[in-house]
């Protein structure tokens, strides 16, 4: 079977995701304070994992899945 990787696909999503949130800096991106860049960087860890974790879903669900009681 030809797939990529969850990391393959993971690693892409995150170059496309930076490369768009860098087109927006022109529109008054400001340096956070301590706090903000501690939470920011806390928001990136739990996102990537849990983009991770979908990914990963992903590769193990059933493409679809019959609704119940219908």
């Amino acid at each position: 079977v030809n797939t990529e990787s969850t990391s393959t696909i993971v690693f892409y999503f995150s170059i496309f995701s930076g490369l768009l949130a860098l087109a927006t800096i022109p529109f008054g991106w400001v340096v956070p304070d301590t706090r903000a860049a501690i939470l920011l960087v806390a928001i990136g860890i739990f996102g990537g994992i849990g983009q991770i974790l979908v990914t990963q879903c992903y590769r193990y669900a059933t493409m679809s899945l019959p609704i119940s009681g219908m």
